[in-house]
């Protein structure tokens, strides 16, 4: 709001001194209408005219009044009449009156200056209280309204004029912004204090129309000269857009804090799956250090749940006819809970109650005491033990035991994330206890496949040996002696064959036996792989009349160590092999050579070769590529395990070249003799 000032007196113009005149002449008039009664004393009415015109005009009209009225009075009125001359006491007389009605115009001047001044001051107060933005109220020392501003107006509901003497309790009322409690009137307070006063904070207004407004203030005495209390002088604001503010912020600093637990819950939630996976990681590497030991898993799986979630830990197992039984794996810091614990295996009478199986615990506190005596309990309850936590150990269709956590009653109770986490680790126990029986079942069939190819190679090893030493003999014996027909004599010859082939197969089978079993070994001796080479191939060239068996050998001997029946034998095979799969004939290399401070032996064909993709698993037993049955080659595919085998033993290599249609090449890689 602009602020507009009064000057300190009112400009004199030109009407002014145009009343002075006519005040002049209306009282000439009347003194002429009343010259009996004022001839004594002809100034009296000329007095009223002077005043009024410096009253009205200011100083210079009133001196223009006194002027004029020292002349009309010395003109009509004072002898020698109607001639402006006075001698002795009349001449005293008008300057006698021009000195009083010059100090009557000044000080109605003075009077007209005080009134502008008291004008402007009000002016200047109305105008300071309207521009300021908070509301002020002032009383007199009685506690009556005398003042208020347009703020105040406005949030009082009343306004000035209706205001003015009213009891300052009459205008609003104060209450507390919590139980709505009236306050005690802090006008009142400083009118009996005489000291300046506040409000309590959450204070509420009432206004005139019931509407209710947070507000905050101040009272302070007004004192006179003297120092007295005259009267209170309130100021107060209208907080409410500052109380929305504070709600606000308050609500919004609420909501971070919400988020910040929220975030730091969920830090800890994440630092706690983050603290389980890792710890189910390291759980998984001990079970597979353990390696399919079922004892060492259940071990790893008592310690990791009682060092990460418990203080013990209890594995109870279920045998088959669902009744639990032993083992009974615990863990504990202390040997005697750990012992006390252990004992809980040696089931009493009676407490032998199956369990069928389901996602609940199987035990609570009252059914795990009945699997121990009270002085087992005793030695457990001493360690402040148990705070029970169970999961059932359960793979599908078969309920394999119970995992038990106890922890000391004075630690904090189970969290929702350890139970959780139970869960996990519990499934992940009954996995490594079904791998481990899994394991050690087929452990125990691979065993006994192991026995029946060894007593059965064994066995058909000595009447086979038998069979084709007969054979032989009678073929021998029927060609030098030509007792046979051609016919008969094929016909032993397929024998022959089929019998060697036969004997060979055993072979074949009880070499793997004893690689399984790890007891195929070598005899180490100095071997001439030249000589050896040449020997085999002399050998083998006769019963390959389709193939022709060509053999590069070095200058030199090349001396290995190794068992030489062996080294044959894994000779024999592979050349055997690239026979076997070059059925339209061919030639068959065969190449020794040194290299890399190692011997080389390579057998190369041009047969139908071997797919890309089944390269990886060539030396696998028993197996074969997909186009040896489409050639329709017959053959176990245990040729290439056992050779692979043989060559593991002397620390050598065995490599492979091949592409399908263009043959293959298999090289040995042996070290040599020093």
């Amino acid at each position: 709001m602009p602020v507009h000032y009064m000057r300190s007196s009112r400009p004199v113009r030109a009407w002014h001194y145009i009343a002075a005149l006519g005040a002049v002449a209306l009282v000439l008039a009347l003194s002429q209408l009343l010259r009996a009664l004022v001839l004594p004393n002809p100034f009296i009415l000329f007095f009223a005219a002077i005043t009024f015109s410096a009253w009205y005009g200011g100083l210079g009209p009133g001196l223009l009044a006194t002027l004029l009225a020292l002349v009309l009075s010395s003109y009509f009125f004072i002898p020698p009449l109607y001639t402006i001359k006075a001698d002795g006491p009349e001449l005293l007389r008008l300057l006698i009156f021009a000195c009083v009605a010059s100090l009557i115009s000044s000080l109605a001047e003075a009077q007209r200056r005080a009134e502008a001044a008291a004008t402007l001051q009000r002016e200047q107060l109305q105008v300071t209280l309207a521009s300021i933005g908070d509301a002020v109220i002032a009383t007199d020392a009685a506690g009556r309204v005398t003042l208020l501003n347009p703020v105040a107006e406005q949030l009082t509901g009343w306004q000035q004029a209706q205001a003015a003497g009213q009891p300052v309790e009459q205008i609003f009322r104060i209450v507390g912004a919590a139980g709505r409690a009236p306050a005690d009137s802090p006008v009142a307070r400083v009118l009996r204090s005489g000291a300046a006063a506040s409000l309590p904070s959450e204070t509420l207004l009432i206004a005139r129309d019931g509407a209710e407004r947070p507000i905050d203030d101040s009272v302070a005495p007004i004192r006179d000269r003297q120092g007295a209390t005259i009267g209170a002088v309130l100021i107060f604001r209208d907080i409410t857009e500052r109380a929305r503010a504070e709600a606000k912020r308050a609500e919004l600093l609420l909501q971070e804090q919400v988020a910040r637990r929220e975030a730091e819950r969920a830090r800890q939630r994440s630092r706690a799956a983050a603290e389980r996976a890792q710890a189910l990681a390291a759980i998984a590497r001990a079970f597979a250090k353990a390696n399919m030991n079922l004892s060492a898993v259940l071990d790893t799986a008592a310690r990791q749940a009682a060092e990460l979630i418990g203080d013990a830990c209890v594995i109870c197992l279920q045998s088959a006819d669902r009744a639990w039984q032993g083992p009974v794996v615990a863990y504990h810091r202390d040997p005697a809970v750990c012992a006390a614990l252990r004992s809980l295996a040696a089931r009493p009478d009676g407490a032998q109650a199956e369990y069928e199986a389901g996602p609940a615990p199987p035990f609570d506190e009252q059914q795990l005491r009945a699997l121990g005596d009270p002085e087992q309990w005793a030695t457990l309850d001493q360690a402040g033990q148990p705070g029970l936590l169970a999961a059932t150990l359960w793979v599908p269709g078969r309920l394999l035991g119970a995992l038990l956590l106890l922890r000391d009653r004075s630690n904090p109770p189970y969290t929702a994330d350890e139970r959780a986490f139970l869960g996990d680790l519990a499934d992940r126990v009954a996995l490594a206890i079904e791998n481990a029986r899994l394991y050690h079942e087929a452990q125990e069939a691979v065993r006994m496949r192991d026995v029946f190819l060894s007593v059965a190679s064994h066995e058909l090893k000595t009447p086979l040996t038998t069979l084709l030493g007969n054979i032989q003999l009678l073929e021998r014996r029927a060609r030098r002696e030509g007792s046979l027909d051609e016919r008969y004599l094929r016909t032993i010859s397929v024998v022959v064959d089929q019998s060697r082939r036969l004997s060979q197969m055993v072979s074949a089978l009880l070499d793997i036996s004893r690689i399984e079993s790890g007891q195929l070994t070598i005899d180490r001796g100095r071997v001439d792989l030249r000589e050896l080479v040449r020997r085999v191939i002399q050998e083998m060239q006769p019963a390959q009349p389709q193939h022709t068996i060509a053999y590069s050998e070095p200058a030199e001997p090349i001396a290995v160590l190794g068992d030489a029946l062996r080294l044959e034998q894994v000779l024999q095979n592979l050349i055997g092999n690239a026979a076997k799969y070059s059925p339209a004939g061919g030639e068959v290399r065969v190449r020794l050579e040194r290299h890399s401070g190692q011997a080389w032996l390579s057998v190369a064909d041009d047969g139908i070769g071997i797919p890309a993709a089944a390269i990886p698993q060539l030396f696998q037993r028993f197996f074969r590529a997909a186009n040896a049955e489409q050639h329709q080659i017959s053959g176990m595919g245990v040729g290439l395990y056992v050779v692979q085998e043989i060559v593991k033993l002397h620390a050598g290599a065995l490599r492979v070249e091949s592409s399908e249609g263009a043959g293959s090449t298999l090289t040995v890689c042996l070290p040599l003799a020093e």
